[in-house]
């Protein structure tokens, strides 16, 4: 997952999988756990990314 439509993406077949009795509770919030701790990190990497590139333009570099 590299992207946050990768998560929404895997979070919808989660959420569906769940539904179809193919994924018990404790699995489907474990997933949807950690898929929001991934989301997390994106958010993060993305403005780490957008400063860096901010920093750089502000310094002329």
């Amino acid at each position: 997952m590299k992207t946050s439509g990768n998560i929404r993406a895997y979070l919808s077949n989660v959420i569906n999988r769940f539904e179809a009795g193919e994924l018990d509770e404790s699995a489907a919030k474990a997933r949807g756990y950690l898929a929001q701790l991934m989301a997390k990190v994106i958010e993060t990497s993305d403005l780490e990314q957008r400063v860096q590139a901010l920093e750089e333009t502000s310094n002329g570099n």
